[in-house]
């Protein structure tokens, strides 16, 4: 399906659209070497780090509703340490209709990365371990979002320098939604 085709991505054409790179993005190079420099992932036995750690996106699900995207091996531990969620709570074997429907043949996932990193801990430590999760709050309906991402990177590809601002602002509308209701409905829910 459509949704499939855009969120799993593609490592074939860096001029396509969801091109997912040919290496880690500097912001997460920094970050890793951070916490590994400074031993933050608990890999030492003198340290024992307990990490939550909260991924926010915008974009699929009902308009001003979010959805707790976890792992679904860590089900247990996000039931214990989030005890009380008033949203939905999917992993990424959620069925069709799922707002995580289509993720199956993602890779490159931003919570796979950084539970491989805190993974030593939970081995050397079971009581120490990393959370994370990822936050979806809905904003347009997904055909209106695909539709801004395709746009967008047509206009990236193909148009004058001087247009791609109106395509881009597309986007911001497809993951920023503009009204009062929304925003109030993502500070209450966050």
């Amino acid at each position: 399906n459509l949704k499939r085709a855009l969120v799993s991505g593609q490592y074939h054409n860096p001029k396509g659209i969801m091109f997912g790179g040919t290496q880690l993005e500097p912001s997460h190079v920094l970050l890793r070497d951070f916490l590994l420099k400074h031993d933050l992932t608990g890999s030492s036995q003198s340290y024992e780090p307990v990490v939550t750690w909260i991924d926010l996106h915008t974009g699929l699900g009902p308009s001003g509703v979010d959805t707790m995207i976890i792992s679904k091996e860590l089900k247990e531990e996000t039931n214990r340490w989030f005890t009380d969620l008033p949203r939905p709570v999917e992993d990424f074997s959620s069925g069709p209709g799922s707002v995580t429907a289509g993720y199956d043949l993602s890779k490159g996932v931003m919570s796979d990365f950084y539970t491989q990193l805190f993974q030593l801990n939970r081995k050397q430590n079971k009581s120490a371990s990393a959370l994370i999760v990822t936050q979806e709050f809905g904003t347009v309906p997904p055909i209106m979002v695909a539709r801004a991402l395709i746009l967008e990177n047509m206009a990236y590809n193909h148009s004058p320098l001087e247009d791609r601002g109106w395509w881009s602002q597309l986007t911001r509308d497809a993951f920023y939604v503009r009204s009062t209701k929304w925003k109030n409905s993502i500070l209450n829910r966050g």
